[in-house]
């Protein structure tokens, strides 16, 4: 039986394999080598090549032509014909994106979770000719910025302490990087659903996001509507708060009815998710 100290090192190296697979999403390129993967995790020669080994091991990455360079592996095909089968979260969402920005007319986009980074899994631009420039696939720190925010409050309190207590990099002269007045934000963040970001990320850019959950009241996901700070005053907030709240409620109700299942009564350490599910019902 392995021992609980090696269960842990391989779980790491399996989470942070799962951000050198992300690469080829992002970026899409068929072929990278071991200097890809020392830029992105920041990590010296020899742990890159641990982790490669790790994927490499379970079929997810294979040799390609070049020292030192790999694709990805037989693996993953499987995996993405398993999931085919499975609730796909972008083509559920996609629609709901298209309304809030009908309703809006700024850029929105969703956001989950990607091992230590938020990431933009889909989005659709505001048709204004001055508009967020954003991308799908983009990873976005944890602490800064209201997508990435409503993730990490969403996370168990060991992983919110992890990425807290890592280095806090300012992006603008708005963004928090006090771990304690982090840690305030995101207990709010629990409580209300969701959070108003004013040019901590990138400067002159507003942005709300509101928490998703399933009908078990698990966290889903982060939808959010941004757009220049000038186009997005109080009122104009407050909007959008709206509408994503709006659009949340229906996310949880396309997947209860592609689940089969009825909307359960959700979780009571979220007064913000009750007063969505009220409305929504």
């Amino acid at each position: 039986m392995q021992p609980e100290s090696g269960r842990r090192s391989e779980l790491r190296s399996l989470e942070r394999g799962l951000e050198i697979l992300l690469m080829f999403a992002e970026e899409g390129s068929r072929v990278r080598d071991v200097g890809d993967v020392m830029s992105l995790l920041r990590v010296p020669r020899s742990t890159a090549y641990r982790f490669i080994k790790v994927l490499r091991d379970r079929g997810f990455l294979q040799d390609a032509p070049g020292r030192g360079n790999f694709e990805l592996g037989p693996q993953v095909s499987v995996l993405s014909a398993a999931m085919e089968n499975r609730f796909d979260l972008s083509r559920t969402v996609l629609p709901l994106l298209h309304e809030m920005v009908e309703r809006t007319n700024e850029t929105a986009f969703v956001g989950v979770r990607s091992g230590p980074l938020a990431i933009c899994l889909d989005l659709v631009e505001s048709p204004q000719s001055i508009r967020l420039y954003f991308r799908r696939g983009r990873r976005l720190p944890l602490y800064a910025g209201a997508t990435a925010k409503v993730v990490l409050a969403h996370l168990s309190r060991k992983e919110r302490e992890r990425i807290l207590s890592g280095p806090l990099h300012a992006f603008t002269e708005l963004t928090v990087t006090d771990p304690e007045a982090l840690r305030r934000q995101l207990d709010e963040i629990v409580a209300n659903g969701y959070f108003i970001s004013r040019g901590e990320r990138e400067p002159g850019i507003h942005a709300v996001s509101v928490a998703a959950f399933r009908p078990s009241g698990k966290f889903l996901c982060a939808l959010t509507v941004a757009g220049p700070g000038y186009r997005m005053p109080d009122d104009k907030i407050q909007e959008c708060l709206a509408v994503a709240k709006d659009a949340a409620a229906k996310l949880t109700d396309e997947i209860a009815r592609f689940d089969g299942q009825e909307r359960p009564v959700p979780p009571r350490r979220s007064g913000q998710v009750l007063e969505l599910r009220r409305k929504a019902g």
